[in-house]
């Protein structure tokens, strides 16, 4: 390892530990949307629409809708980035099992050539 580099080394159970966590958190935003939205539509059950208060009240809800529809973004973005880092550890588990697999059978084959040719000597 060369000095002053940094090596971190992170399970792929982790990535996908997190990722659960990530669609957790997305499921309850969207769980949020909704009952804003239904206190949004039902809001003249409680306040009239002349009232003075009614515009801003809609005005909160929508701020809030739209706040919480960043933050769904903001994990669908982190979501998807965790995803891709799990698909290339993935990538990679399967390149290197080619490699050795290749390795070994090549390792056979010299092996194999090695014991006819000593046969012959």
């Amino acid at each position: 390892m060369a000095l002053g580099s940094l090596n971190l080394h992170v399970s792929k159970q982790d990535f996908v530990t997190r990722i659960n966590l990530i669609e957790d958190k997305m499921k309850n935003l969207e769980d949020v949307i909704t009952r804003y939205g239904e206190a949004k539509k039902n809001l003249n059950q409680f306040v009239e629409e002349g009232d003075s208060t009614y515009e801003s009240w809609i005005e909160r809800i929508d701020t809030n809708i739209l706040n919480c529809k960043k933050a769904w973004t903001s994990l669908q973005e982190s979501k998807d980035s965790l995803q891709q880092t799990v698909d290339q550890m993935n990538d990679m588990h399967g390149q290197l099992h080619e490699v050795i697999t290749s390795a070994t059978d090549a390792a056979a084959s010299v092996i194999k050539a090695t014991l006819k040719v000593e046969t012959l000597l």
